[in-house]
Formats: C-alpha cells, structure tokens, sequence
C-alpha cells in the first residue's frame, strides 16, 4: 500500500497508540497515576483511549455479538476518542478507523459465552463484504486503510473485570483463566475501583482450595488481604486466621508476613509481633523478613534495637548479600549506620509510611 493512501491519522497516530497499547491503560486520570512521562496531548489522547476500552468492554459483555459491536464503535468511537479521530479526513477514513479499532477490541475481550476467552474474528478477504457495512468489498473500503495495532486479552481484562457480575467474577476465579499476575492486576483493578467486595468474589474460589496453590500465588495474598481490610476496618479478621492455618509454606509465612504489616497499620502491635513471628519459624532468612522486622522496630520508636537487629541480619546476609547489596541490604545499613535518620526518613508530612507501602517496596524492589 502507498504511504499516501493511508490517512494521515494512521501514518502518525497509530504508531504512537501501538506503543501505548502495549503497556496497561489505566481508566481514567483521576483514579489511576499514569507512570509515563509524556506529553500533555499525548496523555490527553491515552486518557480518551481508556474510556473508550471501558465503555467498549461493556458493550461487548453485554451483548457478546460482534456485528452490534462493530455498528456501536461507527456511532460512538468518534464521539468518545475525538483527539484521534478529528486527524481523519473524509468520512471513509473515519468509517475504516472505527472498524480497525473496533476489531482490535473485539478481538482481545474475553467473552463470558466463549469460556471468558477471546473470540477473534478472521480477517476478511478482499472481496468479502466490508464489516463496517459499507456493502463494499473489504479490499475497496476499509482495507485501504492502515490497521489499528492489537490490543492483549490482559489490557481488556482490567475493564472486563467490572462489567462482569458477581457470579461471573466467581466463575473466572473457579475456572482457573487468569493466570495468578493477570489475576492480581484485575483484584486490584476492584479494589482501587471501591469494590473489595467483587475482589474478593474474584478471589474467594482460588483460595478455597488452598492445596492448587503454588508460590506463584504468593503476589495475590497482596489485594486478598487488601480487600478483607477495606470490608473488615483495616483489619482482616476471622476469616484469615483459618486460611493460614490451611495454606502451606511458603503460602503460609508470606501470608503471616502480610498480616504482620496490616496488623501494625492498625496499631495492633501485639498481634502483628506474632504473625511477624510465625513468618520467621518458617524462614527467618526469607526475603523481605529482616527489613520488615526492622521498619516494625522504627515505627514502634525502638530506634536502638532497630540498630541492633540490623546489624544481627547484615552479618547472617553477608555470605550470599551479592555485590552492590540489594534494597533490603541498603535499608539495613542505613539503620545499622543511623536509625533516627532513617526513622525520620520514612516520615511523610508528619506521618509515618505505612508498613504495608514499605513491605510492597521491598517485595518489588529486592
């Protein structure tokens, strides 16, 4: 095809949103910070991108039918992402972009009716009829026209996961679809969302059965105890004591791990010590166990204990402590060299950070 047969929309926009489609798109600017530091336009234009994926997942679970679909994206795709489809020219080209976007859509949504797997559509053949329903060919309409670059089931699934119903949501956790970090993304799509209650629906069945699950798992202990917080005042209760008692090492410690820090949050030193302790009986070495029994050491104001033990981790970590050290290594030193610095450190507009944002640090970073 000729660069001068393709819109001037395509030539330069679709490159562009390629790139930006092949990182998650977060719902909208309020809810969500973007990490990529672009241009103000060009945050503009993601920001459209997303509602339309949100609205565009609900009409698909709604209806699960590929033509009324396609028909939706030709009424509403140029209302809701105008910054793209404004660069269109004639009305062909604005007609062959909504059929391209609204394919690459379609074609990425898990469908409830399909096992909650994507139901791609072919692409048709040159002289088959247009899918915009122009009654033209496909090769002598919108296949002139660039392609809009596709779209992974993983992105659709963060605004699939709220349209679906709660029974539904039970289903996807049951069935296994989700791998565990596609499973976490889409738990803690809810819960940042408002709805704990849905995270939980999504989660509930995979943790009834604690003997399936793997260390792989380990990340979705994160949003599970984030949503038991939300519903229980911060503090996850009942429920959690009997799923411990089930899960298997290193479920169990990483868990106990978990609730330490929720539990110190919530000024329950008492009980977040224990945890702290039942996580330590099971690997006293594992990865971020120290740096967390320090920071919960800082938080409490025992400064000079706080010294004391990470010097006590430093030398037991520095047999395997590779070179350079690692963030736990790091925040170990910086105790052991100045505890009250460090404790003041991690003050924030006269508030301390919450050892759970410390714990997720230290999990991703180390």
């Amino acid at each position: 095809m000729l660069a001068s047969s393709v819109p001037f929309c395509a030539q330069r926009s679709l490159p562009f949103l390629g790139e930006l489609t092949r990182e998650p798109v977060p719902r909208s600017t309020n809810r969500t910070v973007i990490q990529l530091r672009r241009k103000p336009r060009e945050v503009s234009i993601l920001a459209e991108l997303s509602r339309l994926m949100a609205a565009a997942a609900g009409e698909i679970i709604r209806h699960q039918e590929s033509p009324r679909f396609l028909s939706w994206m030709q009424r509403e795709a140029p209302v809701r992402f105008p910054k793209f489809f404004d660069q269109a020219g004639d009305g062909r080209a604005r007609r062959a972009m909504a059929t391209s976007l609204g394919l690459a859509l379609w074609n990425a949504t898990p469908l409830p009716d399909n096992g909650y797997q994507p139901a791609p559509l072919p692409t048709p053949e040159a002289q088959d009829p247009c899918p915009c329903e122009s009654a033209e060919p496909y090769a002598s309409c919108c296949g002139q026209f660039a392609a809009f670059p596709g779209f992974e089931a993983e992105q659709m699934w963060l605004y699939v996961v709220e349209e679906l119903s709660d029974e539904q949501l039970w289903q996807v956790g049951r069935a296994g679809v989700l791998p565990p970090d596609e499973l976490e993304g889409a738990a803690r799509r809810l819960i940042k969302g408002g709805s704990p209650r849905r995270a939980l629906r999504l989660l509930a069945p995979l943790f009834s059965d604690p003997e399936g699950l793997t260390a792989e798992h380990e990340p979705l202990l994160g949003p599970l105890l984030q949503a038991f917080g939300a519903i229980e005042s911060g503090m996850p209760g009942v429920a959690l004591e009997r799923l411990s008692a089930t899960l298997k090492a290193p479920l169990s410690g990483a868990l106990e791990m978990r609730r330490a820090a929720y539990l110190a949050d919530a000024g329950q030193w008492e009980q977040a010590w224990s945890c702290l302790g039942r996580a330590q009986c099971e690997d006293s070495q594992r990865a971020p166990l120290p740096a967390v029994e320090v920071f919960l050491l800082l938080r409490e104001g025992h400064t000079a204990r706080a010294a004391l033990r990470a010097r006590f981790w430093l030398a037991q970590r520095r047999r395997s402590e590779p070179a350079g050290g690692s963030a736990i290594g790091v925040f170990l030193q910086q105790v052991a060299a100045d505890p009250q610095a460090t404790r003041a450190a991690y003050v924030h507009a006269g508030e301390p950070q919450p050892c759970q944002d410390f714990l997720a640090a230290m999990l991703r970073l180390d």
